[in-house]
């Protein structure tokens, strides 16, 4: 994580702040049973990589210019979401907190498996499964 937030320079505080919002925000998935170290790491280190991807994909532009784009681009994100999120609780239950994990949370697979006790490679399934039926929101 430390070489992330070398390469994000200015805007590492900013990732970090961040990853405290999302722990604060998603505290009720925390299972108490593992280390909240981990829980804690994992989150800051998916705020950090997503700051990461935003800064080389816009490495010219400058930080007025990137908060434009960011709210740009978080109204269509958000549109998308809600319109996943709404297709989503169509689902039966298990599925639908897999699903919503992954596709809306933007866990990871393992990060789904833990919070939901659903084996990895079948949220997987379920996931690509998902999008295909749902393609249509992809594009």
């Amino acid at each position: 994580m430390n070489s992330r937030k070398r390469s994000i320079g200015n805007y590492a505080e900013d990732a970090i702040q961040e990853g405290y919002a999302l722990a604060l925000e998603y505290w009720y998935t925390y299972d108490m049973n593992q280390p909240f170290e981990n829980w804690m790491q994992r989150i800051l280190s998916n705020a950090t990589n997503k700051m990461h991807r935003w800064v080389n994909n816009y490495p010219a532009a400058t930080a007025l210019e990137m908060e434009e784009i960011a709210v740009k681009s978080s109204g269509f994100q958000q549109a998308q979401a809600r319109q996943a999120y709404l297709r989503i609780q169509e689902t039966e239950t298990p599925r639908r907190t897999c699903l919503q994990n992954v596709l809306i949370d933007q866990c990871t697979f393992a990060e789904a498996a833990t919070l939901t006790g659903v084996n990895q490679n079948t949220i997987k399934s379920w996931v690509v499964r998902w999008r295909k039926e749902n393609k249509e929101l992809y594009r």
